[in-house]
């Protein structure tokens, strides 16, 4: 019997630390994964929120608005589906052709600016979606 513990306890050691092992570098993976997706995500984030400033009354900068939109195109692959339909929302209300405009499009950017900040201290990953093929709309500036 003793012989038998002399052969298994050191191999019984070398599967516990190597399973052991792999569940701390997997770990490690799916945390450096997370703050791979953050650090994009706010690269993103950041540059749709000054780009939205593009859409102001007293700017109209097409620069900043195409921008807006690539970002937009951008949060596709990253963003939950919250801020894609805050950003939409966004879009719409500036094709509004009333006088509530200003109004509705000021509220639809701070209701898009809240959801990205929410999304990013969220650090959830991955994002599970339910957007189908008919939320996809092309945008332009002209």
């Amino acid at each position: 019997m003793v012989e038998f513990w002399k052969i298994t306890a050191p191999i019984l050691a070398i599967v516990l630390g190597w399973v052991v092992n792999e569940f701390f570098r997997r770990a490690h993976e799916r945390r450096n994964l997370a703050w791979e997706m953050f650090k994009k995500k706010e690269l993103i984030y950041t540059k749709l929120i000054v780009a939205s400033k593009g859409f102001a009354m007293n700017t109209q900068s097409s620069i900043l608005k195409d921008e807006f939109i690539e970002n937009y195109n951008l949060c596709w692959l990253l963003a939950p589906d919250n801020v894609i339909y805050k950003a939409k929302n966004f879009l719409d209300a500036l094709h509004v052709d009333d006088r509530s405009k200003g109004r509705d499009a000021k509220k639809a950017r701070e209701e898009l600016i809240v959801a990205l900040r929410r999304d990013l201290t969220a650090l959830q990953f991955p994002v599970k979606s339910s957007l189908t093929a008919k939320d996809v709309e092309h945008y332009t500036t002209a």
